[in-house]
């Protein structure tokens, strides 16, 4: 079974500011389209994309695909908050939730969410830059936030302590995958418009597992780490790391709901 990182689609996302991060900025996904470059989840088709991991095999037909991926290296991972970091108390994920994941929430609510000193230990636990020493719920870069599945699944699986950045954890062989992804496909995750284009990312990204990225996906699925996932059913354990439809991707609710694992009570 394959697992794909898809777009985060939720009802909305307001837009953190800079002042999240004490260093760069990071922004969420847009409001508008679903967002950039989040999650989500395990992809229960397979395709014929064919081939082996060459790096030089191109079967999505986009010319915006990296098919040679030679000069890719996996980033190291940080270790996640969590579980239940009691750093959020429940008042402030709802809090959260209105002002920032809310259809009615807007950038001027989170904000204002963001800079109340009564938040700031939530919010250090909520929203990490991706070169912190460890990650939350939400990791960002200079341009967006991701949803930390990676990290989520090595808490849900009792695995933190086998973490090495790469290979050392099932979360670590997916975040792999992912990245791998990323660097295959990001740039077909950008519309004529400027915004996101999920569907050349997602025919790009299911592409790239058949080929250019297909050993970074074979290391997740066959390894020992992963058992517990090598079904056709995500596990109990482990739904809240994951979209209950990887088709449309996280809703509101279920961002909360790996939010709350990471840094509520």
């Amino acid at each position: 079974m394959q697992w794909f990182k898809g777009l985060m689609v939720v009802s909305s996302v307001a837009v953190f500011s800079a002042a999240a991060l004490s260093t760069e900025g990071c922004s969420s996904p847009a409001k508008t389209d679903g967002g950039t470059d989040a999650i989500v989840g395990k992809d229960g088709s397979k395709t014929d994309g064919g081939g082996g991991d060459s790096g030089n095999q191109c079967t999505s037909g986009l010319s915006c695909e990296v098919c040679d991926v030679t000069g890719f290296s996996v980033s190291p991972m940080a270790k996640p908050f969590g579980p239940h970091a009691n750093k959020c108390s429940a008042a402030q994920l709802t809090s959260f939730d209105t002002a920032c994941l809310a259809d009615a929430a807007t950038q001027a609510t989170c904000s204002t969410w963001e800079k109340d000193t009564n938040n700031s230990a939530c919010l250090a636990c909520v929203v990490t830059n991706d070169t912190g020493a460890n990650w939350g719920p939400l990791v960002c870069g200079s341009t967006t936030c991701s949803l930390n599945v990676p990290g989520c699944l090595d808490l849900a699986l009792n695995q933190v302590s086998q973490e090495n950045g790469t290979n050392g954890s099932c979360g670590d062989l997916l975040n792999a995958s992912y990245e791998c992804q990323d660097y295959a496909c990001s740039a077909c995750n950008v519309a004529a418009d400027g915004g996101s284009d999920p569907t050349s990312f997602s025919t790009c990204d299911n592409a790239a597992l058949q080929a250019e990225c297909k050993s970074y996906s074979d290391a997740f699925d066959s390894s020992a780490n992963c058992s517990a996932l090598q079904g056709d059913t995500i596990p109990t354990a482990v739904q809240v790391c994951f979209a209950a439809d990887p088709q449309t991707g996280f809703t509101e609710q279920e961002v909360l709901n790996m939010v709350t694992y990471f840094c509520g009570q």
